[in-house]
């Protein structure tokens, strides 16, 4: 009678353990395997912060990378879920703060600086304007003198605060406020 080594598959927890191993140790196929099992949720985090679902794959890619950079620093291989979801929900956050996108896609403002841009596309862009013209005016006086500022003359908050007689922190809140309502407003 022969006795055969079966070997045992391992437990999700182990599974899990090895990859972030791997991944720690530099391994680049371990950083594709996390994205494989993890992207779609970093995604989803990101997509809830801006609403966008481009910006949630360029923050989805800049979570991977960042991961990469700081792979050293996890220290529970077992949350690095949480880990690559809190990466994503930070830059999100800050690409929110300091109101990236407001209206058109990076396709719409790419093609708009091709020297040929048809007339539908044009007037695609009119209108997405005229809309966020409109929800800007909608705005409660200092949010819609906040988001003049910062958007119109590229001021910063602490020159926005000055401006408008208010702290520095109160300027973001004003803007980030006013962010998330025109977001409510054009995505509708």
């Amino acid at each position: 009678m022969t006795a055969t080594l079966t070997t045992l598959p391992l437990s999700p927890d182990s599974e899990l353990r090895l990859l972030v191993a791997r991944f720690q140790a530099g391994d680049r196929d371990a950083l594709g395997a996390l994205y494989q099992r993890f992207h779609t949720r970093v995604r989803c985090v990101a997509l809830r912060v801006l609403g966008h679902a481009a910006d949630a794959d360029d923050v989805t890619q800049w979570t991977f990378l960042k991961a990469w950079q700081k792979r050293e620093e996890l220290r529970d291989v077992l949350r690095v879920g949480g880990w690559l979801c809190r990466i994503a929900s930070n830059r999100a956050r800050a690409l929110q703060v300091q109101g990236r996108r407001l209206c058109a896609s990076d396709d719409v403002l790419n093609a708009l600086a091709a020297p040929e841009v048809s007339a539908e596309l044009r007037l695609s862009e009119h209108e997405e304007r005229g809309r966020l013209h409109d929800a800007i005016a909608e705005l409660p006086p200092r949010q819609r003198q906040v988001v003049s500022l910062r958007v119109e003359q590229a001021m910063s908050f602490a020159d926005i605060a000055a401006e408008v007689g208010c702290s520095g922190v109160s300027a973001r809140v004003n803007f980030s406020y006013a962010v998330q309502r025109l977001r409510e407003r054009l995505v509708a």
